[in-house]
């Protein structure tokens, strides 16, 4: 396979996992998370750009320099990378936000509890 077609090939993946990443943060802002299965999901591009990622290395190893008309192809996937690593730490907050949310949640009395259900 060629540069020019891994770098298509590893762009469509990219946009395909931060369109991903930005469903499961606005699920996740919106309550509705967890009615798709995102893990399987984002698994399975992970695996998709790391094998593009193997490929696009064997090309540039066996390449002596980068083709100037190819440069920037490459600067934009690197930036659309970048822009995924964003939103998952976006996520991984968004994530970590809600669990001190559910956990700072009010106590309920236990005595009081005690003596309400001891009275029936």
């Amino acid at each position: 396979m060629n540069l020019e077609q891994l770098l298509k090939d590893y762009d469509q993946i990219t946009s395909e996992c931060r369109a991903l990443l930005e469903q499961e943060i606005f699920d996740t802002r919106n309550g509705t998370a967890g009615v798709e299965d995102f893990d399987s999901k984002k698994r399975d591009l992970i695996d998709a750009l790391d094998g593009k990622l193997s490929q696009l290395k064997e090309v540039q190893a066996r390449m002596e320099g980068m083709p100037n008309h190819l440069k920037s192809d490459l600067d934009h996937v690197q930036q659309k990378f970048m822009q995924i690593m964003q939103l998952n730490r976006e996520l991984e907050k968004l994530y970590l936000s809600v669990g001190r949310k559910a956990a700072s949640a009010p106590v309920p009395d236990l005595a009081r509890a005690r003596n309400a259900y001891g009275r029936y």
